[in-house]
């Protein structure tokens, strides 16, 4: 038995069938197919089962399942202690970014490690913060890069950045505004396409703006909502990093509110450290590191630590 066979095999049931894990691994399907031969007349027993729509654990391969999993943890923290002793940063670092924070941290953060770090295992995932805040305390993510939100006793929370939020408008709707500043109550007679209430944004405009804004479109997807707005189907509420190309091009214009400063703060925010991952100092090195270059082309203004 070989950790490399172990690895092959906890990567198939994560993929859900040989193909899928081919691919992933990089790997041809008759090679891993030979793997876990070897592994089941090793064990004597049969760990998988082929079916129409993959492959399945026997009672003896979920047992395996568990303990590979555990064993290749402790195999990684073993490799990660070794390679802090040459200085170098080694293991996993998975982290949630809602769509705008993505837009503007994303790159420079694989960047970063493809670049210096290259025995780090970057996993990016995309949400909404609220969703960042229920998979970092289920120990799904390391580290989310999220707008603030109330602390709680399982996570911790560090202050990055501001950035304010302009009303954003197809050019052909603004001929009558001929200066950058409208009033709530200007906007508030329009067509506005904004997130649901579960959203963070979306949360943030109705508490600053005292809920004096009622959307005519409620839409969870960021594309979705500049594609509405860049067809002149309404207005809507952003940061100027999230439209950067479209402002860019005058395919979109941005305004701001003159009695109502809108304005987010953005954090990181970290839970229980996971096994095999990145100490939790070195991911958030990584993550302000990120926010630091590219803080002034997002418009965001760097703030200190809570």
């Amino acid at each position: 038995m070989e950790l490399k066979q172990l690895q092959y095999f906890v990567q198939i049931v994560k993929s859900g069938s040989l193909s899928s894990a081919s691919g992933t691994l990089h790997i041809a399907q008759p090679a891993l197919s030979r793997h876990i031969r070897a592994l089941e007349e090793e064990f004597g027993v049969q760990i998988l089962v082929r079916t129409g729509r993959g492959v399945d654990l026997t009672p003896a391969g979920q047992q395996l399942f568990i303990g590979s999993s555990e064993l290749l943890d402790q195999a990684r923290n073993v490799a990660n202690s070794m390679a802090r002793f040459r200085g170098a940063l080694a293991g996993e670092a998975t982290i949630g970014l809602p769509p705008t924070i993505g837009k503007v941290v994303a790159l420079p953060l694989v960047r970063e490690i493809a670049q210096h770090h290259p025995m780090v295992d970057l996993r990016l995932v995309e949400g909404f913060s609220g969703i960042m805040l229920e998979w970092l305390k289920a120990g799904r993510i390391d580290a989310a890069v999220i707008y603030q939100t109330g602390r709680g006793s399982d996570v911790s929370a560090e202050k990055l950045a501001e950035e304010n939020l302009h009303v954003i408008a197809c050019p052909a709707l603004l001929d009558a505004a001929d200066n950058s500043l409208l009033t709530i109550d200007e906007l508030s007679r329009q067509p506005l396409v904004l997130p649901t209430q579960h959203h963070g944004l979306r949360q943030t405009i109705d508490s600053q703006s005292e809920n004096a804004l009622r959307p005519a479109f409620q839409l969870d997807s960021l594309q979705a909502i500049t594609d509405v707005v860049k067809a002149g189907l309404g207005w809507t509420i952003l940061p100027k990093s999230a439209v950067r190309s479209d402002l860019e091009s005058d395919l979109l214009r941005a305004y701001r509110l003159a009695d109502i400063p809108l304005r987010r703060v953005i954090t990181i925010v970290t839970g229980n450290q996971r096994g095999g991952s990145l100490p939790l100092s070195a991911i958030c090195r990584l993550i302000r590191k990120a926010v630091a270059e590219t803080a002034a082309q997002a418009n965001w203004k760097l703030v200190g630590a809570i």
